[in-house]
Parts: C-alpha cells; structure tokens; sequence
C-alpha cells in the first residue's frame, strides 16, 4: 500500500511539472529580440523563423529555426537563442550583393558566391552585366551559367574595378565570349576571353590612368591578350 501510495504522489508531482512546463503560460514567448543592422522586417524574419509570440519556448528546436532563416536569399548566417523563462533572441547577417546580371528583362541581383539574391530594379551603385548566357537560377541558390568560368572571371573584374581607385561605375557587355567593360559608350576596353583577368585588368588600370592625365577619355583599350595593352582612338 505505502508503495501505492509513493507511486501515485510521483505521477501527480510529474503531471503537475509537466503541467507548468508545457500548459501553462510560464515559458510562452513574450519578446523576440531581433538583431540585424538592415533591410529584413520583423514580419519577414519571423515568417521565415516559422515562429511567433505564444509559443512555448521549450517547444523550440533552435537548430530547425536557423535553418528556416538560412533559407532566405538574403541571409547568410543564423544564430538563435532561448532566453528564459520567455524571451527568443535572433541574430544574422546578410548577404551582399556585387552586381547585377540583366536576364530576360529583369535584374538578378548576386553575391560574391553567385547565389542570386533578388530580382528587381538594378540597386544603385551595382555594376549591370549585360549579355551573359543564363541557364537557370532560383533564389537563395547559385546561379547556374553556360559559362562557369567565365562568370567567375566577371565577378573578380567587378571585385577589382570596387577595390580600383576609379571612379566611375561601369557597365560589362559579354559578346560572343568576350568580355568589354563600357565606362561610357565612346569609351571602352576589351578584356577579350576573361582568361588572366586580373593581369589584364593591370593593364588596362596603368594605360587608363596615361590617358586620363592626358584627358584622354575616348576609345578602345585593348588587353584581350597577355602582351602589351593597345589604345585605339574612335575615328
């Protein structure tokens, strides 16, 4: 009896905790700290979290919420912590996009790794390449191009123009395979196949400030190859 008696105290104790733990109010989430210095919304993280006020916080995978949140095109990385009895704290950080590739009239906006970011209006201050051979892309992944290496060679001539002193934004037109960076349409140099990108882009860096000391600001610079750099004024 006395066994009984133990027995039946343990299960109400464990009722009673089970209770306070998953029925009551007690660990519902009463505050979500979002911490990220720009751009996403509340609503747009939360809907992403897949979490919201009143849940109880002991009922949260932490590890499931942050790969809801990395599934965003925009956010890199996510950390989430429970802060009880009732508080929810995300962090994260953003991708950022370096340029713009205009397909099927539409901007795709991409990062250093190619994964397509959005889809909109080209931001300001993006370099826009035009004529690239798309196969597919879908957000939040990497953008799938005919030419891989090719597509590599633009992002570290666009990582270059950013690190250059130059001050101008220009725009990059790929032609039958090769690459021609336009700093405005009576101006521009031919990169040729995209092969030894950034010996090339040297190149052009050193004829290009000559000819702007001289007010040079028509033309063609010509480094499709690894030999001596070739200015051409328009006629």
């Amino acid at each position: 009896m006395k066994k009984v008696i133990i027995i039946v105290i343990f299960l109400m104790v464990l009722g009673s905790g089970s209770y306070i733990f998953f029925q009551s109010n007690y660990f519902n989430i009463e505050n979500i700290e979002i911490i990220g210095k720009e751009k996403l919304s509340e609503i747009e993280i939360l809907k992403y979290a897949k979490v919201k006020r009143s849940m109880n916080l002991l009922l949260i995978d932490i590890n499931e919420v942050e790969d809801n949140l990395e599934k965003h095109p925009m956010i890199y990385s996510a950390s989430v912590e429970k802060i009880y009895p009732n508080r929810l704290s995300i962090a994260y950080t953003l991708r950022h996009p370096i340029v713009s590739i205009y397909y099927s009239n539409c901007f795709i906006n991409i990062d250093k790794d190619l994964t397509a970011l959005s889809v909109d209006q080209n931001e300001e201050g993006l370099m826009t390449v035009y004529g690239l051979d798309i196969e597919n892309f879908n957000l939040g992944e990497k953008i799938k191009v005919c030419d891989e290496d090719l597509m590599e060679s633009l992002v570290l001539l666009v990582e270059l123009v950013e690190i250059s002193d130059l001050n101008f934004t220009p725009s990059i037109h790929v032609e039958n395979g090769d690459v021609f960076l336009i700093i405005h349409k009576d101006f521009i140099i031919n990169f040729g196949n995209g092969d030894n990108i950034e010996k090339r882009f040297n190149a052009f860096y050193n004829i290009y400030i000559d000819l702007n000391k001289s007010d040079v600001s028509t033309g063609i610079i010509d480094v499709s190859t690894d030999g001596l750099p070739i200015y051409k004024p328009f006629n």
